[in-house]
């Protein structure tokens, strides 16, 4: 906008309705995006699905691809994935590439039509052929993850390293992984680092967790728990789970800033209201002993539940605990044996030592001295 001329929206809209007034697509489209966005007028999504309906049908292919959208996320009409996928395939046998993308993403979900992952490639392909680069790291995703395809490591990385590339960060954050991993080329951590160090500035909040993890922990680059701190709390900031979790875990241990028990707990619970798995653990030993809240065992059970049913060994170990010490539950020694075996099989040597005792003295289980050996020595194995 403003070639030649100064910008004015207000013009550029009663220009556009000019146009549209005499039924040419471009006029229609132009409009139709005007009022969708409250581009120099007020925003009207009715008004602006008619004006896009009424381009499409004249066959336009960026206002068919717009009126899928309409229709994709109910704004201006009624919402139906499956008329999306109508004008989305419109817009796509035109070349139009973000529609190829769209009908992709639709197709791979089933989505208004049955669910096809071959063809959900296929889409992607087409729309990647043409440069797109949302598309380039779809089809990284699609062969990293055996999606409509045999999974392919090697064309994983040449798909992600082509958007990357070009500058999109959540290509440059998965092809950091992969030189980290070493998954389609050599493992490479300074080169991660370098891939995660520009996604992160470009605010991708994946990347900013991962990069504060790499300065934690000396990866790739010198250790420097400040700048970790930094870049935790950038991605806590944009409402990641991730960095909330590790900025409240350096706010708790004083990891690269003061240390601030309360502030912890916040960010603990702004994760743990997300399902982050280690969150709602470290929310619930919080809880347990009264750090940075008052204590409350039943709070300190509740939390160590919801991230022991997701699996995390460190929540599974703490739920055997609040059963077998009665912290905010009845004492139940066969849930105790129940929990720590789950943990202990996932390889925490805590849990592997308290099953060892369970199955000594016949607590919640058969009396078992074999059983107790073995456990033992696993967790002995660990160094516990």
């Amino acid at each position: 906008g403003g070639t030649g001329v100064e910008k004015d929206l207000k013009r550029a809209f009663t220009w556009y309705m000019k146009s549209a007034n005499q039924d040419y697509a471009r006029g229609l489209c132009s409009a139709g995006v005007c009022l969708a966005y409250g581009i120099g007028t007020k925003m009207d999504e009715r008004a602006a699905a008619e004006m896009l309906r009424k381009s499409a049908e004249q066959g336009y292919p960026r206002c068919q691809y717009s009126l899928g959208l309409c229709y994709e996320y109910g704004k201006g009409v009624p919402q139906d994935d499956a008329v999306a996928v109508d004008w989305y395939r419109k817009a796509a046998e035109q070349n139009y590439s973000d529609a190829q993308c769209n009908l992709g993403f639709l197709i791979e979900r089933g989505r208004g039509v049955p669910k096809d992952e071959k063809t959900a490639v296929f889409w992607y392909r087409k729309a990647a052929e043409q440069g797109a680069l949302e598309a380039h790291c779809t089809l990284g995703g699609r062969y990293e993850y055996a999606t409509g395809v045999e999974q392919n490591m090697t064309e994983a990385f040449s798909w992600y390293s082509k958007a990357a590339q070009e500058g999109l960060p959540r290509a440059q954050c998965a092809l950091a992984y992969f030189y980290y991993a070493g998954l389609g080329t050599d493992k490479n951590l300074k080169t991660a680092f370098s891939w995660y160090e520009k996604a992160a500035l470009q605010g991708y909040p994946r990347a900013q967790c991962n990069l504060g993890s790499f300065y934690e922990e000396g990866t790739g680059v010198e250790r420097d728990p400040s700048k970790a701190f930094m870049w935790y709390m950038k991605a806590a900031q944009q409402g990641y789970a991730g960095g909330q979790c590790c900025a409240a875990y350096c706010l708790e241990s004083g990891t690269g800033t003061d240390k601030d028990p309360a502030a912890a707990v916040m960010w603990y619970e702004k994760a743990a209201q997300q399902g982050h798995a280690r969150a709602q653990c470290n929310l619930g030993y919080c809880y347990e002993i009264g750090n940075g809240t008052a204590k409350n065992p039943a709070l300190a059970f509740s939390w160590y539940t919801k991230a022991a049913q997701q699996e995390y060994p460190h929540a599974q170990y703490c739920l055997g605990c609040c059963y077998d010490e009665a912290i905010g539950t009845k004492k139940d020694d066969r849930q105790a044996v129940s929990w720590y075996k789950k943990a202990a099989e996932n390889g925490v040597p805590r849990a592997q030592f308290s099953l060892g005792q369970c199955y000594e003295t016949g607590r919640g289980v058969a009396k078992d001295d074999a059983a107790a050996a073995i456990w033992y020595k696993k967790a002995a194995e660990q160094d516990y």
